[in-house]
């Protein structure tokens, strides 16, 4: 029976989107140390970008589409899932190191990991995935293997685990706005929000322009909860809105241009609009 045990999953799929948009649009000065594992996977899922400079990775990014943008960022994800267990492994003052594979799509395992004091030498299988039937096939087809997964998953499949806890689950930007959608004016929680990233802010603001776009929503409910989101006056709505209207290429570009309207000197909403 194989050994199971599971680490923690921190990085969601706003921010891994944020990141990217934060790159594509040269905003890349001062990444925090999440932004900078995000940038270390995007080069590892796609090796053409392995030498090239942040200046012509955010050239790259902004030539995706967003059904392209979206696939990369699952593929971020997985790869980040490897990222922080190595750097886990490698920090927890035991003989045991681990590192990934030259190859991102080695066969059947992800990470090697090395006893210095022995000299055994493991390779072991990562699942960043809270599928699971998923996981369940990996474990019957390798039965004298090791496999990680995440603690929520754990519990869903009754597993006994060992390793860190996780006290962060993902959130994707499509239920982080069904929720805004439905908070009340007055709900405690909007309190919170000044403290996402004015990045996360610009993405989530342009998924409601999408959703009114979509006829999913109200133009009055796209303006409440985005004034609300944003913290701006209604006159500088009007302006966004109206600019926000013509149609945009991609997450990429549309965060892009928001994340310049609500928060870029010189723009047209901050010339014109106090």
């Amino acid at each position: 029976m194989p050994t199971i045990k599971y680490i923690k999953k921190e990085f969601d799929n706003l921010l891994i989107v944020s990141t990217l948009a934060k790159i594509a649009y040269q905003n890349f000065d001062a990444l925090s140390e999440e932004e900078t594992y995000i940038l270390q996977a995007l080069k590892r899922a796609n090796p053409e970008l392995e030498n090239q400079t942040t200046e012509e990775i955010s050239e790259h990014l902004q030539d995706l589409d967003e059904t392209q943008l979206l696939g990369l960022s699952n593929n971020v994800k997985g790869i980040l899932h490897e990222i922080q267990f190595v750097e886990m492994e490698n920090n927890d003052g035991d003989s045991v190191t681990a590192a990934m594979f030259g190859d991102t799509n080695h066969q059947n395992t992800d990470i090697l990991l090395t006893d210095n004091n022995t000299g055994e030498v493991t390779e072991i299988q990562l699942k960043a995935t809270d599928n699971p039937s998923y996981v369940q096939d990996w474990i019957d087809n390798h039965p004298e293997g090791e496999i990680l997964v995440t603690e929520e998953l754990a519990e869903k499949m009754n597993l006994e685990t060992s390793g860190i806890s996780n006290e962060e689950l993902t959130t994707d930007v499509h239920d982080f706005l069904d929720k805004l959608i439905e908070l009340d004016e007055n709900d405690e929680l909007w309190d919170y929000i000044p403290t996402l990233p004015a990045i996360s802010i610009a993405v989530s603001s342009f998924y409601l322009f999408k959703l009114y776009r979509d006829n999913k929503i109200s133009f009055n409910t796209l303006k409440i909860k985005f004034i609300k989101l944003t913290g701006m006056k209604v006159a500088k709505f009007t302006i966004i809105a109206g600019l926000m209207m013509i149609p945009v290429i991609n997450v990429i570009v549309g965060a892009g241009i928001l994340f310049k309207l609500l928060y870029g000197a010189g723009t047209l909403a901050n010339k014109y609009v106090p």
